[in-house]
């Protein structure tokens, strides 16, 4: 079973809403052994049987693209909290 997450002091604010967020979805996840996609996935993707299809096209907008690649920034930039 995985765990929540502790959000510490001295974490960054972005790591400890990505840190909120992600106990939020293991609180929603039936069995997070064999739940695969999140509610919230599941409103965004029209059609799941192609979710593990290489060849699939990605239809994302060019917003899309810049949204995405700022929050891969950010993921990148977030600092380890000290323990």
């Amino acid at each position: 079973m995985c765990n929540t997450q502790e959000v510490t002091d001295n974490s960054d604010p972005l790591l400890t809403k990505l840190t909120l967020h992600h106990n939020s979805l293991l609180s929603e996840a039936e069995n997070i052994l064999t739940e695969r996609l999140s509610a919230e996935v599941l409103d965004i993707i029209g059609d799941v049987s192609i979710v593990e299809y290489v060849c699939r096209i990605f239809t994302w907008s060019k917003k899309d693209e810049l949204w995405l690649n700022a929050l891969n920034v950010q993921a990148k930039n977030l600092q380890t909290p000290i323990k």
